[in-house]
């Protein structure tokens, strides 16, 4: 006889799988993850202020990835807070894949996707507007 406060048998069932282990998760790593080779660089200080040189080609590598995946949204009255807008792409854009908010400054946000066919999706949209501003 099962023991009654035993909460694995309230309700009669089998109890519910374990979670999957971290280990099983990055067992099978994402197939979309792409490689980056590491960025030729020279930091060096100005004026005493740390600055970062990049080659050429390293620059053009950067443009053309945050050109085709990346679009600057404008707040012109006010910005929202970063959750609610990750929040309201997921809910009215339709947006399949994952992307990423950054902060440039109080008024633009970059907003990074992972897929490019989403920035498609995202530049075709009629109403433009995050929650109404």
């Amino acid at each position: 006889m099962a023991d009654p406060l035993d909460p694995s048998r309230v309700g009669g069932g089998q109890p519910p799988p374990p979670p999957p282990s971290f280990a099983s998760l990055l067992k099978n790593p994402s197939p979309s993850a792409v490689f980056y080779p590491p960025a030729t660089c020279r930091a060096y200080k100005k004026e005493g202020k740390l600055a970062i040189s990049f080659s050429k080609e390293d620059i053009e590598k950067g443009q053309k990835f945050i050109s085709s995946k990346s679009v600057v949204l404008k707040f012109s009255a006010e910005r929202t807070h970063l959750n609610l807008i990750r929040n309201n792409i997921h809910k009215d854009w339709n947006i399949q894949g994952n992307f990423s908010l950054g902060l440039l400054d109080p008024r633009h946000v970059l907003l990074t996707f992972e897929q490019e066919a989403e920035i498609n999706k995202a530049l075709s949209r009629y109403n433009v507007q995050i929650m109404g501003i």
